[in-house]
C-alpha cells in the first residue's frame, strides 16, 4: 500500500491528495449511514504493538500476550442442563438428534479462595 501512495504522489500529488480526500469522505459517510456494521478484526489492530512483536520474534525474544483467557467447558461453577426443543416426530425417528440446545447458568466465582 505503502509503494502505491508513493507511486500516486510521484504522479501528481494533487490527485494522490484529492484521491485520498475522496477516500476519507466515502469512509466518514459509511460509517455514519451505517453504524451497525461490525469492524471485525480491525478494531483491535494496533499497529505499534504489531511492530513490536514482529520486532522482537526477529531478534528471537518470545512474545506472549494476557489479555484473552481461556476457560475450560467443564467449570465446577456452570450448570449445563439439555432442553429439547420440538417434540417426538415417528416420521425422523431414525434419524440422529443433530439439533440440540443447551442452557448454561453460570455465577460469579472468587479466584483467591482456590
Amino acid at each position: 500500500a505503502a509503494v502505491k501512495l508513493l507511486i500516486m504522489f510521484l504522479v501528481h500529488w494533487g490527485y494522490a491528495l484529492a484521491n485520498i480526500g475522496v477516500v476519507f469522505i466515502v469512509w466518514l459517510y459509511i460509517g455514519h449511514a451505517n453504524p451497525a456494521v461490525k469492524p471485525g478484526i480491525s478494531a483491535e489492530f494496533k499497529f505499534f504493538t504489531w511492530l513490536k512483536n514482529i520486532f522482537f520474534r526477529l531478534i528471537g525474544k518470545r512474545v506472549q500476550e494476557y489479555e484473552q483467557i481461556v476457560v475450560t467447558p467443564l467449570h465446577p461453577g456452570v450448570e449445563v442442563i439439555s432442553s429439547q426443543m420440538n417434540e417426538e416426530n415417528e416420521d425422523f425417528s431414525s434419524r440422529k438428534r443433530y439439533h440440540q440446545s443447551s442452557t448454561i447458568q453460570g455465577y460469579s466465582v472468587n479466584v483467591d479462595d482456590y
